[in-house]
């Protein structure tokens, strides 16, 4: 499903949000999936992941890997923007992120140690000779640990966002009623006053 806008991934050019993907985020005027943003070889977080501020990375790194990207065809489309590449270092192969899930690439994901990598369909850990024990961590290079959030977390928070905006725009005009308070005590005085005035003169 595509998001509502036309903001679009700077890494794999898409607007579609999904699990694959992972939620889009933007700061700075660059916007990312958080998948292309982890899976990326160029990339490392900066700052612990934040929602809807590109998940704890710089925005100046993501364009400077996008620049990187350019030289690099995907495997899949054969367009430009390749910035996920195979982590067996013989591999030359080099892909969008969800172009690389499409070619039946093996993830290798390490949240507790902040790492995230792929292996080509030809570079799969039984063509490595990896066991399932070892197909994390120390066969993935990153320079520094990656955060990943949770795809529904993003979406609840999202729709948190949009709610309390909603509600914001339609909060009552608090200047009139305090205006309102203000003026109401006079017109009662003045009442007062209009009724007091005839018993003053009747009793003169």
């Amino acid at each position: 499903m595509d998001s509502d806008n036309d903001v679009t991934c700077v890494l794999c050019e898409m607007s579609v949000e999904n699990k694959v993907t992972g939620a889009l985020s933007t700061k700075e005027e660059v916007t990312a999936h958080q998948n292309c943003l982890l899976f990326s070889s160029g990339l490392f977080c900066r700052e612990s992941p934040q929602l809807d501020d590109l998940f704890g990375f710089s925005a100046k790194d993501v364009l400077s890997e996008k620049q990187r990207g350019r030289k690099l065809s995907c495997k899949k489309c054969c367009k430009k923007g390749a910035t996920v590449g195979c982590e067996n270092g013989r591999c030359q192969k080099s892909y969008h992120y969800p172009c690389a899930i499409q070619a039946g690439a093996h993830i290798v994901e390490d949240k507790e140690n902040g790492q995230f990598g792929i292996y080509c369909s030809r570079c799969k850990k039984s063509k490595l000779g990896l066991s399932d024990d070892d197909s994390n961590s120390s066969n993935v290079s990153t320079h520094n640990p990656k955060r990943k959030l949770d795809f529904s977390d993003c979406q609840k928070e999202k729709k948190v966002q949009k709610r309390l905006i909603i509600e914001s725009d339609s909060e009552p005009d608090v200047t009139n009623s305090e205006e309102i308070a203000m003026f109401a005590p006079l017109e009662f005085d003045l009442d007062e006053n209009a009724n007091s005035a005839p018993k003053e003169l009747s009793n003169r």
